[in-house]
């Protein structure tokens, strides 16, 4: 199944084409959650992508994706997909803006086809599950001045009864000992398909039901004598599985009218399931959940008592722990508390070792909306040891307490001690997640501990520079624009991170190479963009993807003007990148000029910090030094193949014809041109295979690649000058002429072709303005010219001057001085070294 939600472009009218919708469900299991946009009333033509019910990703670039998925389960036969997206995303074609007033929406339901997946998800035809033209919302309103949020177990509280027939999505009735049953309409049945009619409870269609353990309830039902209510494990009821299922309360007789209704009263126990349903006994799928919730007693009440003495006008406190519970209190964590450090779900609380076999959560508050999530037992904190972890309570999952304020007792699993916990936490088994967690080794008081200190000694204290912050510890200020502070706490971090002077997005990350973006892990928030994990694979908007396998917790955005807060927690280890207390660590920040994303130019800067002493350098002196060395690398290419390398050939084909003294002058010229492009060509080659482990791009950029060919080319073309044949090889030696004058031309492109790369790598990772290259590129190539064209001209001037003379033999016909010319001239010849690039 597939559902979708979306903004049309009308605001008074819910009408399909042009709707730009978030679609999301389940395909073989995978979730998803797509941006798609809508234009026209039939299935995507995935061939074309020119219309229909299509991606934006198909329909654009591949880039126009602006939905992320956060969460997905499926709990009790329920589909709960969260997501996320901007409220104006920026893009004109395939987005329409959310409204913060009252405007239409438009929402459908279908199904897919069998052969879709997560990556692609082919919806077919809604039916009438779709919106009416009229429907209407008004997102800056709070869910409950609206209705309750579409999920099978939102968390609410209704108490009381409802008198609202516009009832949408599925209620919460909690706080209440008595439940009035009747039967009705089921617009918004939780599980469906359902056949039309369900129970209503206290007027409200389907609700959930929160219980208390220890506590009487009393079902007043007046459904008649077609609908009897029993409680039952089974989700689907009316006696399906019979042979299977279990039946906690009611039977076939429990039925009653408006006039005479029947009471049936239930009391949960310890030994209730945490998930139970009220169910018809004649017709399945006619009731919905219970959500049973608590311990029916507390089995101890150790606590520490704290007494404190006056001797001398000193105040002595002493730590007394009474232990009368049915555990013993021998080992050194009993007494122990500490507040839970809470990552998602609303998990926290306050933790205390009761005894050696009981642990208490006070003000324990949890959502309740994780498909799988039990107390959990590590050696550690980190990710590693957490998934290695084991269930405490193995036959109990942890149930909700949206509202908090609730206090539960509970005891270790038969076999299980002290010794083989450190870290007690809230986890869930489906999606190896940790929603919080209490390191017992380093909380508070304790039968070995009675002043209250903290355990853990093993390090030396901080020297950091203090934060002005009094959420986190640690600060450094990495440059005028940007300020880092950090708390480390076990295998987490806490990053709040300052920028000034900046008018839109924000980003910071761990780069895979120092100095660079490119392989970076990072967090980009913006007015607009919510903080959240990006993998930069590539300088291109396409190449910052949100990352969909890790998280980080608590994440807050605030702005003041141009000053903005980014503020989040991560695993020191999170996968992709690792963050060490003791050792530099690299970051790149960067700030762009609008809330959309897009090239930040100048306004970045990368830098280590070593997060125990707030030490800080410079990795790239805001790129300066990394700069410099571009432009060294730059400037000896330029001088090799756009000036002194193509000069070589001009001269050799404009002089080789001139008059010879002694060795022909475009010989000597030409081969001064080459050795001194060769020297610097090869020295900015070096330079760069020494200096750059990466081209800025990835390790196989393609101006790299052909640097290397191109340099590999030009060492044999100067080999081959020193194995040329020698002239009286007259078809060896015009062979080689052709492929030496051949080769060499070839390289002289290649190589200026190779510049222009290197120009457009340079502006893609610097923002270096590449229309000054290019004009000094254009004016070499005219200095070049010039250069051979005058030296051509001077020597033909030359040449005729000696030509006009009358003394000169060869125009008078003095044979012998021709003969004696030709001499000289094969004699030059047969010794001469000729080299051409």
């Amino acid at each position: 199944m597939w559902a979708a939600f979306g903004v049309p472009q009308s605001e008074s009218t819910a009408a399909m084409i042009g709707s730009d919708v978030t679609v999301v469900g389940f395909a073989n299991s995978q979730p998803f959650a797509k941006d798609y946009f809508l234009t026209a009333k039939s299935q995507c033509d995935y061939q074309s992508a020119s219309s229909g019910v299509c991606p934006d990703s198909l329909l654009g670039d591949g880039s126009d994706n602006h939905v992320q998925l956060i969460y997905s389960q499926v709990d009790s036969g329920v589909a709960f997909v969260a997501w996320k997206r901007p409220l104006d995303s920026g893009d004109t074609q395939f987005d329409n803006p959310f409204s913060n007033s009252l405007r239409s929406y438009v929402y459908a339901m279908g199904p897919l086809t069998e052969s879709s997946s997560g990556a692609l998800p082919i919806v077919l035809y809604h039916g009438a599950n779709r919106a009416d033209p009229s429907f209407k919302l008004d997102l800056s309103k709070s869910p409950a001045e609206q209705c309750d949020f579409l999920s099978a177990d939102n968390g609410g509280d209704n108490s009381g009864s409802n008198n609202n027939t516009d009832q949408c999505g599925v209620a919460n009735i909690a706080g209440v000992t008595t439940f009035v049953v009747t039967t009705g309409t089921n617009y918004n049945y939780p599980n469906p398909p359902a056949w039309g009619l369900s129970y209503h409870i206290n007027n409200f269609e389907s609700p959930v039901l929160r219980v208390q353990r220890g506590v009487e309830y009393t079902f007043v039902i007046k459904a008649t004598n077609q609908h009897p209510l029993y409680i039952t494990n089974d989700i689907i009821g009316g006696r399906a599985n019979a042979d299977m299922e279990t039946v906690e309360a009611g039977s076939e007789t429990a039925w009653g009218t408006e006039s005479e209704p029947y009471n049936l009263t239930w009391t949960p126990t310890d030994e209730t399931p945490d998930v139970v349903y009220y169910q018809c006994w004649f017709h399945q799928k006619f009731g919905w959940r219970i959500q049973v919730e608590g311990m029916e007693s507390d089995s101890s009440t150790n606590a520490p008592t704290t007494t404190a003495a006056t001797t001398s006008g000193q105040t002595t406190t002493t730590t007394e722990y009474a232990c009368d519970g049915a555990c013993t209190c021998d080992h050194e964590y009993v007494g122990r508390y500490a507040d839970f450090t809470s990552f998602q779900h609303r998990w926290g609380g306050r933790l205390t070792i009761v005894d050696d076999c009981t642990f208490r959560v006070d003000e324990f508050s949890y959502d309740g909306n994780a498909p799988a999530a039990y107390w959990w037992g590590a050696s550690d904190t980190s990710q590693t040891a957490l998934r290695m972890g084991f269930r405490l309570i193995s036959s109990r999952r942890v149930s909700g307490a949206p509202n908090g304020g609730v206090t539960r007792t509970l005891m270790l699993d038969n076999g299980v001690t002290w010794d083989d916990v450190n870290v007690l936490a809230g986890w869930c088994e489906t999606f190896n997640a940790v929603f919080g967690y209490v390191d017992l080794r380093t909380a508070m008081g304790g039968v070995n501990n009675n002043d209250g200190s903290d355990d853990d000694d093993s390090g030396e204290d901080s020297t950091c520079t203090a934060s002005t912050r009094d959420d986190v510890d640690c600060m450094a200020q990495l440059s005028d624009d940007f300020t880092l502070h950090w708390r480390v706490n076990g295998e987490n971090i806490t990053m709040v991170a300052e920028f000034s002077n900046a008018p839109g997005w924000v980003g910071i990350g761990i780069p895979e190479t120092s100095g660079l973006m490119i392989g970076s892990d990072a967090v980009i928030a913006s007015d607009t963009i919510p903080p959240a994990p990006y993998d930069l694979n590539a300088k291109s908007l396409s190449g910052v993807v949100a990352s969909t396998t890790r998280q980080i917790f608590d994440p807050s955005y605030q702005r003041n003007g141009t000053n903005v807060e980014v503020k989040f927690t991560r695993f020191l280890d999170n996968g992709a990148s690792v963050i060490t207390e003791n050792d530099d660590v690299d970051f790149v920040w960067a700030i762009g000029q609008t809330n959309t994303l897009a090239f930040h130019g100048s306004s970045k800067g990368s830098f280590q910090v070593n997060l125990a002493e707030s030490q800080t350098t410079a990795t790239s002196a805001s790129s300066s030094d990394l700069q410099s060395s571009r432009y060294f690398h730059a400037v000896c290419m330029s001088l090799a193949w756009a000036i002194i390398l193509p000069l070589g050939p001009l001269f050799a084909n404009a002089l080789k014809h001139s008059k010879p003294v002694e060795k022909p002058m475009w010989f000597k010229m030409h081969l001064y041109c080459q050795l001194i492009g060769m020297a610097f060509s090869t020295v900015g080659f070096i330079y760069a295979i020494i200096r750059f482990r990466d081209s800025g791009l990835g390790e196989m950029h393609s101006h790299k690649n052909f640097g290397i060919v191109i340099m590999c080319l030009t060492w044999m073309q100067a080999g081959f000058a020193f194995v040329r044949p020698k002239p009286k090889a007259t078809t060896k030696r015009a062979a080689w002429e052709l492929a030496h004058w051949l080769l060499g031309r070839v390289l002289i492109v290649l190589g200026i072709l190779n510049l222009l790369v290197g120009v457009q790598l340079l502006h893609d990772v610097s923002g270096e303005d590449r229309r000054a290259w290019f004009v000094g590129f254009a004016t070499a190539f005219l200095v070049v010219y010039i250069i051979a064209e005058f030296t051509t001209k001077a020597f033909t001037h030359e040449i005729d001057l000696l030509d006009d003379d009358d003394d000169d033999p060869i125009r008078e016909g003095d044979v012998s001085a021709m003969e004696k010319y030709k001499s000289e001239d094969s004699a030059f010849k047969n010794g001469a070294t000729e080299s051409s690039l």
